[in-house]
């Protein structure tokens, strides 16, 4: 299916969440983060939320993942 033919099909946006997991990345230096923002917002998507959690799974991740399946109406993260 072409893009075209995909967006007109499309009746609305999704709501999507970015989440970076990195050490070495803050808000700043997170080009990966704004790239994957950009796409969806150039593609009619919404980023409704953005965090960048550090590579340790037991520590930030589960606390993200709790925190954002309460929001209303997320499609994507």
């Amino acid at each position: 299916m072409a893009v075209h033919e995909h967006r007109r099909k499309t009746e609305e946006s999704i709501r999507c969440l970015v989440l970076t997991v990195s050490d070495t990345r803050d808000e700043r230096t997170d080009k990966s983060g704004k790239l994957i923002m950009k796409g969806l917002e150039e593609a009619g998507h919404v980023t409704s939320d953005y965090g960048i959690v550090k590579d340790e799974k037991e520590r930030s991740l589960p606390g993200f993942i709790k925190a954002w399946k309460r929001l209303p109406s997320m499609s994507f993260f």
